[in-house]
């Protein structure tokens, strides 16, 4: 198998993977008592890495936490 189709796969693996534990993320996430809620290690290392404004901040959090994946 040629060097791209590996990288082709990996990366849509690696979305996939990555989409279906955002989805758990999201729907634990909200179950959650309101005192358990912080936020979760993509955001707090994007904007400790970053220091990204709050305006960027989501976005870049959900960038980096994809690009992770």
């Amino acid at each position: 198998m040629a060097v791209l189709q590996r990288l082709a796969i990996g990366t849509l693996a690696g979305i996939s993977a990555t989409m279906a534990m955002t989805a758990a993320m999201r729907h634990l996430f909200a179950e959650l008592p309101l005192e358990n809620r912080y936020p979760l290690p993509p955001r707090e290392m994007t904007e400790e890495i970053l220091q990204a404004s709050d305006r960027d901040l989501p976005i870049l959090a959900v960038l980096s936490h994809f690009g992770y994946g």
